[in-house]
């Protein structure tokens, strides 16, 4: 069945808005490196119920990583926790799960490291709140007068830039005589 094209737009925007809203790649690289580190234990499942291997850490640390992305993903406010346990759950695969062959572990490192990074991004409410020029710097702020400060720079560049005039000008004057 063929998605009309003006609804397949809207959809392409609102996925679009909703994948703005989150830290989108961080998760999918933390859900694919868990997926990653999940394969090698995965594939040597039938020698679990041996003796002293670390067979069930790898896939426990695996599926872990896994959960955290898709928690970072569907739950964006938590992306600094879920970030931070997903570097260290990454770190750890090297020693349980030969870091999902290197490539797992790297890519939970950089997902957590964007989860981690992540800030919201702040929308302006309204119109009006979006169009309005930023306020001016007013009065002291931790002792500091920004306006004293602003008016001095400005008065020093406006005398910098005076005496660069006036040199020039001597110097051409002093090559046309």
């Amino acid at each position: 069945m063929a998605v009309p094209k003006a609804q397949s737009w809207r959809l392409r925007v609102r996925f679009r808005m909703w994948r703005k809203g989150r830290p989108f790649w961080g998760a999918i690289l933390m859900m694919l490196a868990g997926l990653l580190i999940l394969w090698g234990p995965a594939s040597l499942l039938q020698l679990a119920m041996l003796p002293g291997n670390s067979i069930w850490a790898g896939l426990l640390v695996g599926a872990l990583l896994f959960v955290m992305g898709l928690i970072q993903l569907l739950a964006p406010s938590y992306a600094l926790i879920t970030g931070a346990i997903g570097i260290v759950l990454s770190l750890i695969s090297l020693i349980v799960a030969l870091g999902g062959l290197g490539i797992g572990m790297l890519l939970g490192i950089i997902g957590g490291s964007l989860g981690v990074a992540w800030r919201p991004v702040v929308r302006p409410s309204s119109l009006s709140d979006y169009l309005r020029p930023p306020a001016p710097m007013e009065g002291r702020r931790n002792g500091i007068d920004f306006n004293l400060f602003y008016q001095k720079t400005k008065d020093r560049s406006k005398t910098l830039w005076n005496n660069l005039v006036a040199k020039i000008r001597t110097f051409q004057t002093r090559e046309k005589s």
